[in-house]
């Protein structure tokens, strides 16, 4: 059990990044474990050898399909691009080595997206005056105007995974991830 509690940490750790629909996504998985009660289950899930970081990643793919799908038509793909723009938006004049640490995903992955969405008219750069290697990234009108959208999109996403949890049930899931994220934090 602890090893799947390692495993639940680590794809949470790496999955939930501040990332608005992955806690959402992670919401679930947790909620499937509180669900159980402490002692007869926990015992039946670990024989059955339930790996949590399996189910956390599924729902992960799954929701990125929906993303992608529901994106496609205003030109943002896969790869977090979503996550970039949002995060551009609410932090105008961000860099891109600061994102890569916000997001925690790789700079490779962070070069694509800023690029994607610069070449769709969503971001532009400036140059850092404070270090001329570096360049600031500002959302366009374009990506002012698609904003209300995009947390439409990112909204029905989480109404549809939250579908059938109680205030109680989803207060208490978010209760035990901001937990576990602090215990991730603090390794």
């Amino acid at each position: 059990m602890q090893l799947q509690l390692m495993n639940l940490i680590s794809v949470l750790q790496f999955s939930c990044a501040c990332n608005h629909f992955m806690l959402n996504l992670a919401q679930e998985a947790v909620l499937c474990l509180c669900r159980l009660s402490a002692s007869e289950h926990f015992k039946e899930v670990s024989s059955l050898s339930v790996p949590i970081g399996k189910l956390i990643s599924y729902l992960h793919r799954q929701s990125q399909k929906v993303l992608v799908r529901d994106l496609l038509p205003y030109g943002i793909g896969s790869g977090g691009q979503h996550t970039f723009l949002k995060l551009i938006l609410n932090t105008p004049g961000i860099t891109q080595d600061q994102m890569t640490v916000e997001t925690k995903f790789d700079k490779a992955t962070t070069a694509r997206s800023v690029k994607h969405l610069e070449e769709a008219g969503y971001i532009e750069r400036r140059p850092d005056p404070a270090d001329r290697r570096s360049s600031l990234l500002y959302p366009t009108a374009k990506a002012i105007a698609f904003k209300p959208t995009l947390q439409s999109v990112l909204d029905d996403l989480n109404i549809r995974l939250s579908t059938g949890l109680t205030e109680e049930e989803y207060a208490q899931l978010i209760a035990l991830l901001q937990k576990v994220r602090q215990n991730v934090e603090n390794v």
